[in-house]
């Protein structure tokens, strides 16, 4: 291979790695951004729910959308991972050497990948046992009503 051919080869695998790694940055923020607006969503709809008379499977529609954002969310660690295997196995010129491979090395799974699985079940966990109190407590009032 001549040293000009081994320049281009090289300066390509150099704007893939940037461009790859401004991939990873923007699902990073797509992450964040997910949380945040879910925990929005799930503030603004429980302040129109509880101050309201509805029927109380309703208070099962942020159990959905926090099962969705969690599976959007884990979709999302797992391309940033594909892309982070990518550029250690197929980018870094030498295997030894580079930031996905030192990165690889000395973590066991990524503190934003506990991180935002830790964020997700919670908020599943805490709308599940919103929406089954609140549909025991509608069912607890008909049954006295009836009576």
């Amino acid at each position: 291979m001549s040293d000009e051919s081994k320049s281009f080869a090289e300066q390509l695998a150099l704007e893939e790695y940037k461009s790859l790694k401004e991939e990873m940055q923007e699902y990073v923020k797509e992450s964040y951004m997910l949380e945040l607006y879910g925990i929005g969503a799930l503030g603004a709809f429980y302040s129109w729910y509880l101050f309201q008379n509805k029927p109380a499977l309703l208070a099962f529609i942020p159990v959905v959308l926090v099962g969705y954002g969690f599976r959007r969310s884990v979709l999302l660690l797992k391309r940033i991972e594909h892309i982070a295997e990518y550029i250690r196995n197929k980018i870094e010129l030498t295997p030894s050497h580079g930031w996905e491979t030192y990165f690889n090395k000395t973590r066991k799974q990524s503190e934003m990948s506990r991180h935002v699985k830790a964020i997700w079940l919670l908020l599943l966990v805490i709308t599940l046992v919103i929406a089954v109190f609140v549909f025991i407590s509608q069912i607890h009032i008909c049954n006295c009503q009836c009576w």
